[in-house]
């Protein structure tokens, strides 16, 4: 019977530590909405939190100057938005950069890759004065950033 019950435990256990979970998830998420609502606000042209969501919303635009419904839709929410995507994107790729790597503690710096991808955009830039050719700085410190990890795995 010990058995039995050290299982219904452990699935217990797992339900817990999953709502648990779920609970951090949503209040992360709540958490960068009002971060989000909150930086929407800031800025040189002063706004109520109560305005900016009337605007996000929709609701009774006439009521604002047309400047405010355009300096709020569209130079602040698809900065933050675009912010909100770049910096989730950050985390996937080092989360995706770490499985490669199989190591937890992976990071561009400590294994070499960023060193390489300086090397490859100082050598673009190098070319592109003494030659007088354009090589995109952006494409070589690609290239040997890829070319340091390849180098770094096969290790």
């Amino acid at each position: 019977m010990a058995k039995k019950e050290s299982g219904f435990n452990a699935l217990a256990d797992y339900h817990r530590s999953n709502a648990l979970c779920n609970n951090v998830k949503f209040a992360f998420l709540f958490l960068l909405i009002a971060l989000a609502i909150v930086s929407i606000n800031n800025g040189v042209m002063d706004s109520k939190i109560k305005d900016v969501l009337s605007i996000l919303f929709n609701k009774n635009l006439s009521s604002y100057p047309q400047s405010t419904i355009t300096i709020i839709k569209q130079i602040r929410l698809p900065r933050i938005l675009s912010a909100a995507i770049v910096g989730s994107a950050l985390a996937v790729s080092g989360v995706i950069f770490q499985a490669i790597l199989q190591n937890p503690l992976a990071d561009p710096f400590t294994i070499g890759i960023s060193s390489g991808a300086a090397f490859g955009a100082s050598l673009a830039l190098l070319m592109n004065m003494i030659f007088s050719i354009y090589i995109p700085v952006s494409l070589m410190a690609l290239v040997f950033s890829l070319l340091t990890l390849f180098v770094v795995i096969l290790i």
